[in-house]
C-alpha cells in the first residue's frame, strides 16, 4: 500500500498511456491500485510465480511458454515470451553481423569475464587464479568487467599484476557490445546478459548465483548455447570445459550457431510494435 501510494504521488494525477512495471516484489495487489492511473499496464517478469493484473506481460526467458502464466494473468492479457523480445540496446543488433563473421573460424584468444556489476561473491578472482593453469594463446587477453561499485575491484587489480597472464581491467564500460563482439568466449552469470551474448553469437560458460537465474541456466545448457560450471574453490570443472573447447573448434561453432539463432537483438522494437497495437485497438 505504501509503495502504491507513493507512486500515485509521483504520477501526480497525470493519466498515462502506459505504466511499465519491473519489480519482483510487486504483484496484482500493487498493480490494481495503479491501473486507474493509466490506459494500459505492462509487467516485466521472469519468475512466473505470482499473479499479475496487467494488459501486457513480457517474459524474455528462453523456454518460457504461456502455460507458465496460466491463472497468473487476466484472460485478455497479451503475453510476450522468449528472447526474441529481449530488451537490448540497439548496438547489439548493429554489431551482430560483424561479430558473427569473425566467428566463422573459432578461436580462444580473447576472453571476457563478467559476473554483473558488482560480482558480490568475487568469482572473478577464482576464475583468474584458475586460468593461470590453462595453456592460453601467447597473445591472449582476459578482460575483467566491473561496475563502478564492485567491492573486490582493488583486490583484482592487485592480483592481476602478480599473475603471468595478460589481464585488462575494464570499469563501468559504455561499449559492452563492442567488447563482446571482439571476444571469443565469455565466462559469467546466466542473467539477462545471456541475450546480449546470443545476439552476438558469443560462446559462453555460465553459472547461476541468483535464484531467478536457475531457469535460464538450464535452458541455455539444454539448448547447446552455453556450458555450465559450478562455483567451488578451484573451479576444476570450469578449467576442464575450457580445455575441451580448445580441442574442439566444432563445438565452439555449434555454440555460435545455437546462440545466434536465439535472438537477433531487435526485441525492443518488437515490444514497441506490440505497445503501439494497443493504441489502434
Amino acid at each position: 500500500d505504501y509503495d502504491a501510494n507513493e507512486t500515485k504521488l509521483v504520477v501526480n494525477q497525470i493519466y498515462y498511456d502506459w505504466i511499465i512495471v519491473d519489480h519482483y516484489a510487486l504483484d496484482k495487489n500493487w498493480e490494481r491500485k495503479i491501473k486507474p492511473l493509466c490506459k494500459n499496464l505492462m509487467v516485466i517478469d521472469d519468475l512466473a510465480n505470482r499473479e499479475h493484473d496487467c494488459n501486457l506481460l513480457l517474459d524474455q526467458n528462453l523456454g518460457r511458454v504461456k502455460k507458465h502464466y496460466k491463472n497468473l494473468v487476466p484472460n485478455d492479457c497479451k503475453i510476450l515470451l522468449g528472447p526474441k523480445f529481449a530488451l537490448l540496446r540497439p548496438e547489439f543488433n548493429l554489431l551482430r553481423k560483424q561479430s558473427l563473421i569473425r566467428r566463422k573460424v573459432p578461436k580462444l584468444k580473447n576472453l571476457i569475464v563478467t559476473f554483473g556489476g558488482s560480482d558480490p561473491k568475487n568469482i572473478s578472482e577464482k576464475v583468474l587464479k584458475m586460468l593461470v593453469n590453462v595453456p592460453l594463446a601467447y597473445d591472449h587477453q582476459i578482460s575483467i568487467i566491473f561496475g563502478p561499485y564492485a567491492p573486490w575491484k582493488e583486490n583484482i587489480k592487485s592480483l592481476s599484476k602478480t599473475l603471468p597472464i595478460n589481464i585488462v581491467i575494464k570499469e563501468n564500460v559504455r561499449n559492452m557490445a563492442e567488447i563482446m563482439s571482439k571476444s571469443d568466449l565469455a565466462i559469467g552469470a546466466a542473467g539477462s546478459t545471456s541475450w546480449e551474448r546470443c545476439t552476438l553469437g558469443l560462446p559462453s560458460i555460465v553459472c547461476a548465483f541468483a535464484d531467478n537465474q536457475t531457469f535460464i541456466l538450464d535452458e541455455l545448457n539444454s539448448n547447446g548455447i552455453s556450458k555450465v560450471f559450478f562455483v567451488d574453490d578451484k573451479l576444476d570443472n570450469l578449467r576442464k570445459i575450457i580445455l575441451d573447447l580448445m580441442d574442439n573448434p566444432k563445438e565452439l561453432l555449434k555454440m555460435v550457431k545455437n546462440s545466434s539463432n536465439i535472438t537477433d537483438g531487435l526485441g525492443s522494437e518488437r515490444v514497441l510494435t506490440e505497445l503501439t497495437k494497443f493504441d489502434k485497438d
